[in-house]
């Protein structure tokens, strides 16, 4: 069963669809669309619309983006109209995407050190603060606090990372600023597991 599954998804077709997201990624970097800070990985899916060439993915450093988390720029249809269907756009009329068919809340903003879940889906408008967790298939409507963790549809908030002494010795650290080489030096500081223990 497992191996009828497996042939399916040859290498090949693996392959192809890997670069086909990640060229679409590389595009969006290129055009300034996507942001990504020093030492973030991830390739997500960001989906643009027509209309809209401006609003952009600005992605911390050190944040951790799963690669099937996805990004909508726009994609909104106002509802305060008698009808939500794009006339304008879908028929071609010179005035198309100039009416709000469709709009963009805004950036999507990423903190530093942010982690964004498998499947999460994060919408136009939303700031991420520094250090947030989005759980896995959470869909953000909303902007997420620094160091808390959201999750669920809409996504709300689970806990807080830390308590409020600890966040402020972590933000003024700044360690996101940090040289590589003094990232690592400090490695077992900062993947340790108690903060307050590593109070200066």
């Amino acid at each position: 069963m497992v191996h009828s599954v497996l042939k399916k998804f040859t290498p090949l077709r693996i392959h192809k669809a890997l670069v086909k997201r990640t060229s679409h990624f590389s595009r969006l970097v290129r055009s300034g669309r996507i942001i990504v800070g020093r030492g973030s990985y991830g390739t997500p899916t960001v989906i643009t619309y027509t209309g809209d060439d401006h609003t952009k993915l600005l992605i911390g450093n050190y944040c951790s983006v799963a690669s099937s988390a996805t990004f909508l720029l726009g994609g909104n249809h106002p509802t305060d109209r008698i009808s939500t269907f794009p006339i304008r756009l879908r028929l071609s009329l010179d005035t198309g995407a100039l009416d709000g068919f469709p709009s963009s809340k805004g950036h999507i903003e990423l903190g530093h050190g942010v982690w964004v879940g498998h499947g999460a889906l994060v919408v136009s408008g939303v700031t991420i603060g520094d250090g947030a967790v989005v759980a896995a298939g959470a869909v953000v409507t909303k902007d997420v606090a620094p160091y808390t963790i959201v999750g669920g549809n809409p996504a709300r908030r689970i806990r807080d990372r830390f308590d409020a002494d600890d966040i402020a010795v972590i933000e003024k650290s700044q360690w996101w600023t940090w040289s590589e080489s003094r990232i690592a030096a400090n490695a077992d500081r900062l993947n340790g597991q108690i903060v307050g223990a590593n109070r200066q």
